[in-house]
């Protein structure tokens, strides 16, 4: 429902007044003595209410002396309803309010103070209002009220009420739909933390179309070591909210310190003739004693170098890709081609993790001719 809202309707001058919560002044006709005009009346506007909806209004009169002509002293004024103009089916409770003449007031014939402070009303008139069943924009319930005794004051105050009937939208009680939240995120730092990022969610409403997606941390947020809960919320207008979380894990960065070995062919001279066949390498990976297989590294790979002597530290003069070791049988395999290699001296180095933790050196002879040396 609407906020009730309060708004001056007329402004004239009496001295009977009609003041209404929310009003600083107050609604008066010019008149001599302590009386009040049929035209002295303020209109309040409630706003909206459902159609048989029922709201309520308190009304307090204020007397101020004025002239020569006044209500008795110490006279009690009861205020009742004279006459109720209801729209459609509407009804209005009236319960009666009063007001008290003070026992100081001048007596008949004198002229009132200049300062003479008004009088309010000891008991407000309170109007239970029941609108109408039917909707309407601006349906105005009017209450004229009745002064008793009368003594001293002439016609009778009113208030105009001004409401717009009409069923309130449907509250909106269905929250965003959520989409694009991210799924456990990893990251590894050296550091104290690590500066994680990722793509941001949206989400979509069925009433409002901008719903407000946020994530706590945000994406972009240093996050530290350990496991951090991010919780994702979409909010629509209305207040609705969906939120689905996910988790950040950072660890510390380790190195991991890895050495291979040769099993075959082992640092001594090869018998393998040249251009024929292939020669099998046997590697084997280790993290301290663990041996390391394809769920613990990438396939190792190797370089041939061919030397240009078999001497220790030679030089290589030729460099080649040999090929992707395979898992088998618990270690690494590779069959080295035949016409990779000739007669000589050659540098066979395991390439780990872009690393390279072993290499042998084998000399290769014929074995038709196995004194023959090519270097």
């Amino acid at each position: 429902m609407s906020p009730w809202m309060l708004r001056r309707a007329v402004a004239l001058a009496a001295i009977l007044t009609l003041v209404l919560p929310g009003l600083a002044a107050a609604d008066t006709a010019a008149a001599d003595g302590d009386a009040v005009t049929a035209g002295n009346q303020s209109t309040v506007d409630m706003g909206t209410v459902r159609p048989g909806g029922v709201f309520t209004l308190d009304v307090d009169l204020q007397l101020a002396c004025d002239g020569a002509v006044h209500a008795a002293a110490g006279a009690v004024i009861d205020v009742t309803a004279a006459s109720i103009a209801v729209p459609g089916d509407g009804s209005v409770d009236v319960t009666p309010g009063r007001i008290t003449v003070p026992a100081t007031w001048p007596a008949a014939g004198e002229p009132c103070p200049v300062d003479a402070a008004p009088v309010t009303s000891d008991v407000p008139v309170h109007l239970a209002v029941t609108a109408p069943t039917i909707e309407g924009m601006n349906r105005i319930v009017t209450v004229e009220f009745a002064l008793a005794p009368a003594e001293g004051v002439t016609g009778s105050p009113a208030v105009r009420i001004v409401v717009d009937v009409q069923e309130p939208p449907l509250a909106d009680t269905t929250p965003p739909v959520l989409a694009g939240v991210p799924g456990t995120l990893t990251a590894v730092t050296s550091g104290a933390g690590a500066t994680v990022s990722w793509p941001g969610p949206t989400a979509t409403d069925d009433t409002d179309p901008n719903p407000v997606v946020g994530c706590a941390p945000a994406s972009g947020s240093l996050f530290p070591v350990g496991t951090t809960t991010v919780t994702c919320t979409a909010t629509d207008a209305s207040g609705n909210a969906a939120s689905a979380s996910f988790d950040v894990i950072v660890s510390r960065q380790t190195v991991r310190r890895l050495r291979a070995v040769f099993l075959h062919p082992a640092n001594h001279e090869v018998l393998f003739l040249w251009g024929e066949g292939r020669l099998p390498v046997r590697l084997a990976v280790l993290a301290g004693h663990e041996l390391l297989g394809p769920e613990a590294i990438d396939a190792p790979t190797l370089r041939v170098e061919g030397l240009v002597s078999c001497e220790r530290g030679a030089a290589a003069q030729v460099t080649s890709g040999a090929g992707t070791f395979a898992w088998s049988h618990g270690t690494w395999y590779l069959r080295l081609a035949g016409d990779a290699l000739g007669v000589g001296c050659w540098r066979l180095t395991a390439v780990v993790d872009g690393a390279s933790p072993a290499s042998i050196t084998v000399r290769v002879v014929d074995q038709h001719w196995p004194h023959r040396r090519a270097c």
